[in-house]
């Protein structure tokens, strides 16, 4: 299944953290959303060109409202560009 965002938006996969730096591992019931995923696929802007991220980046989000679906068993959701706040580059 290929998925597209229709204007400003990016598809994210959400990053979960599973366990703790030390090893230890953390029930889903007390995981809390660290707003940091992996662009999975981009829209574009009104007059057709690039968002200045692609797929495969890792970034920082913000805002409150997005759309989210499950791909795959795995969270995914839409996020405007406005509301994706950094990317981060290792």
């Amino acid at each position: 299944m290929t998925i597209k965002p229709i204007g400003e938006r990016v598809l994210i996969k959400v990053k979960k953290e599973e366990k703790t730096s030390g090893g230890v591992y953390i029930p889903e019931s007390a995981q809390s959303e660290n707003k940091e995923g992996y662009v999975v696929a981009v829209g574009t802007y009104e007059d057709g060109s690039e968002l200045p991220v692609n797929e495969g980046d890792k970034i920082i989000y913000g805002g409150y409202q997005t759309d989210e679906i499950d791909i795959d068993g795995e969270k995914h959701i839409f996020v405007d560009l406005k509301d994706i706040l950094a990317k981060v580059e290792e």
